[in-house]
């Protein structure tokens, strides 16, 4: 795939609820790899990242008013990933086809950075199963791209923005 993509399975448990600003809840889900298949996003390059094998997740906070544009579900795998990368401060990751993993440190701006790049793969993904599907897709697909692009800038801003209280937090 050009633009990479993702293989494995998972499993999210039931959420517990944390309070924050003493009046909010917000839903924490735990996220179990399986051990035998883990979710693994295999990048362009050939380089292999994975999560942790046990986390927790608040599956991508996107604001109730922002998801009829953003799925909170719409791109889990990436989110998944990416709150994995946040708790690590890097990637298990390998780049021999995965008969050996190790730990990459890495900025906060290269995770979601990567983020990015995951929800382009799974737009992607998307995208060429519903060329399958369907014989008008050639003339809508031009605008679905557009909207793609704005969705994943979206998100990629929303984390620069909101997700450095949460980085400092932890390192």
């Amino acid at each position: 795939m050009k633009h990479g993509y993702f293989t494995g399975d998972y499993s999210l448990r039931r959420p517990r609820y944390v309070k924050y600003f003493k009046i909010l809840r917000k839903p924490i889900y735990p996220f179990v790899n399986d051990p035998y298949n883990p979710l693994t996003f295999h990048r362009p390059d050939g380089i292999q990242i994975r999560p942790l094998a046990i986390m927790d997740s608040d599956m991508g906070t996107v604001p109730r008013c922002v998801r009829v544009l953003i799925p909170k579900d719409g791109y889990l795998d990436s989110y998944l990933l990416h709150d994995s990368g946040y708790m690590q401060g890097g990637y298990s990751v390998s780049n021999d086809g995965g008969k050996t993993w190790g730990h990459v440190q890495l900025s906060r701006k290269l995770i979601d950075q990567q983020l990015r790049d995951c929800i382009k793969a799974q737009q992607a993904v998307a995208e060429q199963n519903r060329s399958k599907n369907r014989w008008w897709s050639a003339i809508t697909s031009k605008p679905r791209q557009a909207n793609d692009i704005i969705t994943r800038n979206a998100v990629y801003r929303a984390v620069r923005a909101g997700g450095g209280w949460i980085w400092r937090r932890r390192y």
